[in-house]
C-alpha cells in the first residue's frame, strides 16, 4: 500500500482492526454455531413432518403449502436487517477508530508529561552538579 493510503479515516488502524474483528466473528458463527443450528433445525424438521404425517396427513400438507410464505417472509426479514446491519457496522468502525486515537493522544500526552519529568530531574541534577564545580573553580 502506498503511505497515503493509512493517511485516510477510513483506513486507520482503528477501522481496519473492528473490520477484522468484525469478519473474524462472522466466519466463527458461520462455521461453528450456525452450522450446528442447521442441522438441529433440519432433523428437527424431518421428525416433525414424520409425526405430522402419521397424525394428519391433510394438515401436514397444508402446512407443507405455507412453507414458501414462510421462506419468503424470513427473506424480507434478512434483508431488512442486513441494512440495519451495514449501518451499526459503519458506526462501529467510527467508533473503534475515535477510541483508537483517543488512545493514542492519551498515550502521548503521558509521554509529554514524562518528557517535563525527565526534563525537571536532569535540571535539578545539573544544578547540584554544577555547584561544587563553581566552587572548586
Amino acid at each position: 500500500m502506498e503511505v497515503g493510503w493509512f493517511d485516510k479515516p477510513e483506513n486507520s488502524s482503528g477501522a481496519i482492526g473492528a473490520r477484522l474483528s468484525a469478519n473474524a466473528a462472522s466466519v466463527r458463527g458461520l462455521v461453528g454455531d450456525a452450522l450446528a443450528q442447521i442441522v438441529q433445525d433440519l432433523s428437527s424438521a424431518i421428525r416433525g413432518l414424520f409425526i405430522a404425517f402419521t397424525a394428519c396427513w391433510q394438515l401436514t400438507f397444508i402446512i407443507l403449502a405455507m412453507i414458501p410464505l414462510a421462506s419468503i417472509n424470513g427473506y424480507v426479514q434478512m434483508r431488512f436487517m442486513k441494512g440495519f446491519s451495514a449501518d451499526a457496522k459503519l458506526m462501529y468502525e467510527e467508533a473503534s477508530q475515535v477510541a483508537n486515537d483517543a488512545v493514542e493522544v492519551y498515550v502521548q500526552y503521558c509521554l509529554f508529561a514524562q518528557k517535563r519529568k525527565l526534563c525537571n530531574c536532569i535540571e535539578v541534577n545539573a544544578r547540584v552538579r554544577k555547584r561544587p564545580g563553581l566552587n572548586k573553580g
